[in-house]
């Protein structure tokens, strides 16, 4: 349904990225998890969406049929079985709604922009990442093929680049019936 809402759209498509990169199940040595378990505070058994979601460092998406899922960071205990039990306590970084998503809107960003780290990988992943732009190989391709430029102006190019996607997403589902520069800025396109 995230995929169907125009604003939520952009946060629809970097969450499949990131399932796409760091899916659930990964190589992971089993003795690294098998003496693990992660539970709801107030709970006595573990939950292993929460283990894998606290053990991969990464976002949990769930339903809010229950109170204890209707929080951006939740509250868990986490059993560690070594020679000794040793309990302590930890937090889910949990998405649910629209504002969890603000919530967590500069660590999502930061994922974002660390699956983009330079210009040629932006290039390559542009498919994903900017599926309403056409992006021409000789004039745009090029360039970020051979990107020599700084650091902070490719972080500008990133952020226009996820704007004009934003704007051009908007324009195909007639959410926008016309080009107006305003748009762009509603959209968080800065001006320097």
């Amino acid at each position: 349904m995230a995929g169907t809402v125009p604003e939520l759209r952009d946060w629809w498509r970097f969450l499949k990225l990131l399932e796409t990169k760091q899916p659930l199940f990964e190589a992971v040595e089993s003795s690294s998890i098998e003496n693990l378990e992660v539970g709801l505070c107030g709970e006595s058994s573990g939950k292993p969406v929460l283990l894998a979601a606290f053990y991969l460092e990464t976002f949990l998406a769930s339903f809010t049929a229950q109170p204890a899922w209707q929080s951006a960071r939740i509250q868990v205990w986490v059993l560690e079985a070594h020679a000794t039990l040793e309990q302590r306590e930890g937090v889910v970084l949990n998405l649910f709604d629209k504002p969890s998503l603000d919530v967590h809107e500069a660590e999502l960003k930061q994922r974002r922009d660390a699956l983009l780290g330079s210009a040629k990988e932006i290039w390559q992943q542009r498919n994903e990442f900017f599926p309403h732009l056409i992006l021409l190989s000789d004039q745009l391709g090029t360039a970020l093929q051979n990107w020599s430029a700084r650091q902070d102006v490719l972080l500008k190019a990133k952020d226009t680049l996820h704007v004009l996607e934003w704007f051009a997403a908007k324009w195909s589902t007639g959410e926008y019936a016309e080009y107006r520069h305003e748009y762009l800025k509603e959209l968080g396109l800065r001006q320097r």
